[in-house]
């Protein structure tokens, strides 16, 4: 009885002494990160990229951009507080009336798009040149993605202005970002422009095997596979009825679950999300970085131009979604959107 009780002791002793050693190497770690380099090596060891903690005066903490104005301290983490911009200051968007041109939005695989895309590049290189304190510069732009998609950033805002923002730095209020049909055999490989190296599209963290002439690959599993070009074009096909058509008659299914603010966690995502845009995220980031950056990763896929014609077909699927004709003459839409109020007013403040 007494060998019992000396060992429940020992144990006890050995507990208090492993969690008290915890505490004092941890808790400086979270208060303090940009002291202590353990912290990047716990959060790589987590799947976490440890360039999340980002440190002023730290250049190796800085996560790469692909160019643009630079603002040590507006970066998330960054010590001293953070220069928040005055969004009243700002000069007063351009209204949208109805003398203003109907914005089409055109696939960047077109020929007729070829001004679009030297518009969209002249554009990305605009908001690159913006300090990094500006809401409109390609820094904040990538960061609204991460702080509503990732959660990770915290957006420097006034959510108590009642404005939103709409700029068009081009001057062209008839532009519009254009798409890249990746669902369409004539748009299955990545735009040129996009891959121009000398472009300001151009991202140097995607996958270098899936460059052009490659066809993207809607089942991509982080292997390669071996067949032709024709047979990754109805391998695709297949793919875009299932998750457009077969998986996707209700629009809980298409676009997901609602989830609405109190909700415990997410009920999970819509076809087209879960599987073709997530995909191409995939397939686009370059395996060789730790998390897959920039398209692979939630934090840093807008990070990426690719990012904005990719999410711009996402739009137009979910378009194609609700016009796909049904009924037993095929005369009234076969896909419906959600009515609840939730999702007809909701709206997000950036």
């Amino acid at each position: 009885m007494a060998g019992s009780s000396d060992t429940q002791l020992a144990f006890r002793v050995i507990l208090c002494c492993a969690l008290a050693s915890t505490v004092t190497i941890l808790l400086p770690l979270a208060l303090r990160p940009c002291t202590h380099s353990l912290s990047r090596t716990i959060l790589a060891a987590t799947g976490l990229d440890p360039q999340l903690i980002s440190c002023t005066g730290d250049a190796a903490t800085k996560a790469p951009f692909s160019g643009g104005g630079s603002d040590a301290g507006n970066k998330a983490g960054s010590g001293g507080g953070r220069p928040i911009v005055d969004l009243l200051r700002l000069p007063s968007p351009t209204s949208t009336g109805p003398a203003e041109p109907l914005r089409t939005r055109r696939p960047a695989h077109d020929a007729g798009t070829a001004d679009d895309m030297t518009k969209l590049a002249r554009a990305v290189a605009l908001i690159k040149a913006l300090p990094a304190s500006d809401p409109r510069s390609f820094y904040q732009q990538a960061n609204i993605h991460c702080a509503y998609c990732a959660g990770a950033y915290r957006q420097a805002a006034r959510p108590e202005l009642p404005v939103q923002i709409h700029y068009s730095l081009l001057g062209d209020p008839g532009f519009a970002v254009p798409f890249w049909s990746w669902d369409v055999p004539e748009g299955m490989r990545m735009p040129p422009e996009l891959a121009d190296e000398a472009s300001p599209l151009h991202d140097a963290m995607r996958n270098p095997r899936h460059a052009p002439p490659r066809l993207v690959d809607l089942d991509f599993s982080y292997a390669e596979k071996n067949c032709t070009d024709e047979q990754q074009v109805q391998l695709n096909l297949r793919i875009m009825y299932k998750q457009m058509v077969t998986n996707a008659p209700l629009p809980s299914l298409f676009h997901g679950q609602p989830y609405r603010a109190g909700d415990r966690g997410m009920p999970g995502a819509g076809t087209v999300e879960l599987w073709l845009h997530n995909i191409v995220h995939r397939w686009t980031g370059d395996l060789s970085r730790p998390n897959h950056e920039n398209m692979g990763a939630f934090y840093s896929s807008a990070r990426d131009p690719i990012f904005y014609p990719h999410h711009t077909n996402s739009d137009r699927l979910w378009e194609d979604w609700r016009n796909d004709a049904g009924g037993t003459r095929g005369d009234r839409p076969r896909h419906v959107d959600f009515t609840d109020p939730d999702w007809l007013d909701s709206s997000l403040l950036f």
